[in-house]
């Protein structure tokens, strides 16, 4: 996502991870190493939502965090993001999957995902979020593997789609 100054013509990049909301009041995007902002496009405002760090073990704030994805509930009510964390510099990558209710702004952790360097989250239906993780089969040529699921929303319960 780009700014543009339309009095001096100069531009900014804000975020290369961002969705509009389906109403489309709102663009959700990720800035920093540990914000999500919120920018309400009626009011011009952006409100902060400070990301879950290490999620399920406590508030340790060592390493560094990267949004992957956002997604949107269908009624614009809700989010979920992917959030990428390498706990040890040597250690796997970890993909944590949030669910913000935007009402109270409360987050909680619906899933934990490792062994990808990729995952990529779509909200399809108020009871369906996609999931896709993308690995690594084969170094020297490059091989990918995708796995895919049908995660829901409330339970964080994760089915396998062949």
């Amino acid at each position: 996502m780009i700014q543009l100054d339309v009095t001096s013509a100069e531009t900014e990049r804000l975020s290369e991870i961002w969705g509009l909301s389906p109403d489309e009041k709102t663009v959700a995007m990720w800035q920093g190493e540990n914000d999500l902002i919120l920018w309400n496009l009626d009011k011009g405002e952006a409100e902060r939502v400070p990301i879950m760090w290490n999620p399920g073990e406590g508030d340790r704030r060592t390493e560094k965090a990267g949004l992957c994805s956002v997604a949107w509930s269908p009624d614009s009510q809700q989010l979920a993001y992917v959030q990428a964390s390498c706990p040890q510099p040597s250690s796997t990558l970890m993909f944590f999957v949030i669910h913000v209710d935007l009402s109270g702004m409360e987050q909680r952790l619906l899933r934990t995902l490792q062994g990808y360097f990729s995952v990529d989250i779509q909200w399809e239906t108020a009871s369906q979020i996609k999931l896709r993780g993308c690995r690594l089969t084969d170094y020297k040529k490059w091989a990918l593997d995708f796995d895919d699921w049908v995660l829901d929303p409330v339970t964080g319960e994760l089915e396998s789609v062949p």
